[in-house]
């Protein structure tokens, strides 16, 4: 994740620079150099907001994924059961926990 933020953020930079230097052979003066690249940014925003809400909007609950998982839950607590580890230590542990926690 870091990795592709860096990466975005370096094509940022040279698509400023890029746009500065044409900005500059066209003969643009500063101020409007920098409601160009005001623009570009507020665009990458509305991009970048657009498809955030998309992949949230778009994502499948995955059914074969929970039964999956249920399945691994109750062997482990099957595991845990025959090590000799209780669901009644582990509930007390997270009662006390909790109890401890809020105050």
């Amino acid at each position: 994740m870091a990795t592709e933020c860096w990466k975005k953020a370096k094509l940022l930079g040279i698509i400023a620079i890029s746009l500065y230097g044409l900005a500059f052979i066209l003969g643009f003066n500063i101020s409007s150099y920098l409601w160009l690249l005001f623009g570009f940014l507020v665009a990458f925003g509305v991009y970048s907001f657009v498809t955030v809400m998309t992949m949230a909007c778009s994502f499948n609950d995955c059914v074969e994924a929970k039964n999956e998982l249920s399945e691994e839950v109750k062997e482990a607590l099957a595991y845990f059961e025959g090590v000799g580890f209780s669901r009644s230590i582990a509930e007390n542990s997270n009662s006390s926990t909790h109890s401890s926690s809020s105050h």
